[in-house]
């Protein structure tokens, strides 16, 4: 018996020495905490962004990113200087001024090719152009000292339109049939169309002055720590606006969550109406968020004309033009949508505030 019992033991002993050991659980790779800074409450203009977190896609390549939404007075560019975010967005003429005053911010990604900025009128308003509208006597809701509209200033003069404060949301331009206000073509036409006021708008590019818009920055200095890496990390937003572009709806919900004045049907005439800006007609999806140094050249020097920067100034810098990887195989086919923008008849839900800001 006490044989029997050694011998057993011995085969047991034998094979637990064939069985592989044990091993232990496999930890995940800890994720690089990123802060990117909205200027805006979530909305489709940053739809690749919310794309890219929802997905993974930051996550798949290191960084864990919180969106932190901001207001129309949102200082992004001095937040980014002072490293209090990671990265944020600005539009270009933003991002001169801030180097102009010595603010160590640097272009990486133009969202918007072209500018979405816009005068809207009433549709009623006999004005068809920016000219017309800054020669007939025409009063608009804007700020005065905005980069565009000391460019129409020299073009056409100041003494044929009367620049008057924005008015907190859309209700003053609603009364008065005369009045114009600055807006984004993709945003206040949307909301007042849903509440059965037609509306034009006279798109500040077509007068020459054309900055991309809802740029992604950082700053010069992670650029040359961390050349791979910022350059990974502006792959994973133009493959997330790859995605958003292609399937815009399985994203918008979380947006509806943190701007509550915007359902589903306003995200997605959004969507429609920003995309043409976005990705304009011949625009391949490896090649989005270009940016070329003729058109920051062309917007340098429309300042310098304006005197808002100096004649010195070298814009060289500013921007970082990455080479996009050849797409692979299989990758997200973007159709182009060409439909009218229509809304059914129905009234729009009343505006709620806001949640938190970090998603």
């Amino acid at each position: 018996m006490a044989i029997t019992t050694i011998l057993l033991a011995c085969s047991l002993f034998a094979q637990a020495a064939d069985q592989p050991a044990a091993q232990a659980p496999v930890e995940p790779p800890s994720l690089t905490p990123i802060t990117l800074q909205l200027n805006w409450v979530a909305e489709p203009e940053f739809g690749g962004l919310f794309a890219a977190v929802e997905d993974g896609i930051f996550d798949r390549a290191g960084y864990k990113v919180i969106l932190l939404q901001g207001t129309g007075g949102t200082p992004t560019c001095t937040l980014v200087a002072a490293g209090t975010c990671d990265y944020a967005v600005a539009q270009a003429d933003q991002i001169l001024l801030a180097r102009a005053s010595g603010q160590d911010v640097v272009g990486l990604f133009a969202t918007f090719q072209h500018a979405p900025t816009a005068i809207m009128l009433h549709d009623s308003n006999p004005a068809q152009t920016l000219a017309q509208a800054w020669t007939t006597g025409l009063t608009i809701e804007i700020e005065p000292g905005l980069p565009f509209v000391r460019h129409m200033n020299d073009m056409l003069g100041d003494q044929g339109v009367t620049l008057v404060s924005r008015s907190p949301g859309v209700a003053t331009f609603e009364r008065d049939l005369k009045l114009g206000v600055v807006c984004w073509c993709s945003s206040e036409p949307i909301t007042l169309l849903r509440n059965g006021i037609q509306t034009k708008c006279l798109m500040v590019s077509d007068c020459g002055f054309d900055p991309y818009s809802t740029v992604l920055i950082t700053t010069s200095k992670r650029v040359d720590a961390d050349p791979d890496g910022v350059k990974a990390f502006v792959d994973c937003v133009r493959e997330g606006w790859a995605a958003y572009l292609a399937n815009p709806t399985p994203y918008h919900a979380r947006m509806m969550k943190l701007n509550r004045a915007m359902d589903e049907q306003a995200m997605e005439l959004c969507s429609k109406a920003q995309r043409p800006l976005i990705m304009p007609e011949g625009m391949t999806p490896a090649q989005l968020g270009r940016m070329e140094a003729r058109r920051w050249q062309s917007l340098t020097d429309q300042m310098v004309e304006s005197g808002i920067l100096r004649p010195d100034f070298d814009a060289s810098g500013s921007w970082v033009e990455w080479t996009p990887e050849p797409a692979p195989d299989g990758a997200v086919v973007i159709e182009e949508i060409t439909e009218e923008i229509m809304v059914p008849a129905e009234e729009a839900p009343a505006a709620q505030p806001n949640e938190e800001v970090a998603p």
